[in-house]
């Protein structure tokens, strides 16, 4: 579901990075180097309205200086999916199109 969304998001100037030794379930938010935000929180109406997923929102204290460094040595970990990466084959775009159907519900 997520990388059917990669092309759309590239053509419109996102950048995206695959972490490439495995996966990273957590989410961490670095803004202005100013405001943070770790916890278990995705960004979807259903985990904001239904989960009551929490989240720690940070201003100004010294952990942001930590996380953003944090994040710039797992960047550096990470490949960029370009727009020639981001193309679903065409099975692939088929099964996207169906389990959007379902993304609602998963």
């Amino acid at each position: 579901m997520t990388r059917s969304s990669y092309q759309r998001l590239i053509l419109d100037g996102i950048k995206i990075y695959e972490y490439t030794p495995g996966f990273i379930h957590a989410k961490n938010f670095v803004s202005d180097d100013k405001f943070a935000v770790c916890g278990t929180i995705n960004l979807d109406y259903r985990s904001l309205v239904h989960h009551y997923e929490c989240g720690i929102w940070m201003y100004h204290v010294e952990c942001i200086k930590d996380m953003k460094e944090d994040f710039e040595e797992t960047l550096k970990q990470s490949g960029q999916i370009d727009e020639a990466r981001a193309k679903l084959k065409g099975w692939e775009r088929l099964l996207a199109e169906v389990m959007k159907v379902f993304s609602p519900l998963l």
